[in-house]
């Protein structure tokens, strides 16, 4: 649980899974590719849908990205998975949990994966679309695989790596001393540095995907688009 700014609400990690058809309707053993949809925002997870094909009061509804991407995937037979996930930074409450909110991306790729039979989803086939904030999943997909042992989280001997990363509008770093020594000027330090709406107390690792290449042999494809 975290307070979302944006939303000036609390909000739950939590995922949504759309599938094409009911899988209980899919022939037994059908394991369809998946494309795991990181949102832009804060609590932009669900897409409210009216019925089966009517936007209501939706930030998709005129979203090229939605429409060109996630639509499509749909029709040609994906599940796509929505997740609700913190902002490393916007997110952060000492409060709430002290650590950082980049994790839980991975969390999700892991939990999904594990899970595979049951959503009748094919793990090896498995692509992450993200815009803006939810560039964030470039981190975990430049990083190593975090498959580890966990008793009480076994989800977490899932690999964490995906087949394929396509990011809109990302962005590559929250670190606040990154940015500000690689893209603020000089002489816009003082008022960088004075922005209350993004707190970062010292030692916090918010991450940063400029700095965090792990095994470069594992790198999945990646493509970053830009439209300015």
């Amino acid at each position: 649980v975290w307070w979302e700014p944006s939303s000036a609400a609390y909000l739950t990690q939590r995922a949504s899974v759309y599938s094409p058809v009911n899988p209980a309707n899919d022939p037994v053993g059908t394991k369809r590719p998946v494309i795991i949809f990181t949102h832009p925002n804060g609590q932009t997870e669900k897409f409210l849908f009216k019925d089966s094909s009517t936007p209501r009061d939706n930030p998709y509804a005129t979203s090229t990205l939605f429409q060109s991407v996630l639509v499509q995937a749909l029709n040609a037979g994906y599940t796509v998975i929505t997740l609700e996930f913190r902002h490393p930074v916007a997110s952060y409450d000492a409060n709430i949990n002290p650590a950082p909110g980049n994790t839980d991306i991975r969390d999700g790729i892991q939990f999904m994966r594990y899970n595979a039979e049951q959503l009748h989803i094919d793990p090896d086939n498995l692509f992450l679309v993200g815009q803006s904030r939810g560039s964030l999943n470039m981190l975990w997909g430049i990083k190593d695989n975090a498959a580890s042992s966990d008793a009480q989280r076994p989800w977490r001997s899932a690999s964490s790596k995906a087949s394929a990363i396509w990011d809109y509008q990302a962005q590559t770093c929250y670190d606040r001393a990154t940015v500000e020594n690689t893209f603020v000027l000089p002489s816009s330090y003082a008022v960088f540095e004075a922005d209350p709406k993004f707190p970062q107390p010292p030692g916090y690792k918010a991450g940063c995907s400029l700095g965090a290449v792990g095994n470069s042999s594992s790198i999945p494809p990646m493509v970053l688009m830009y439209d300015e």
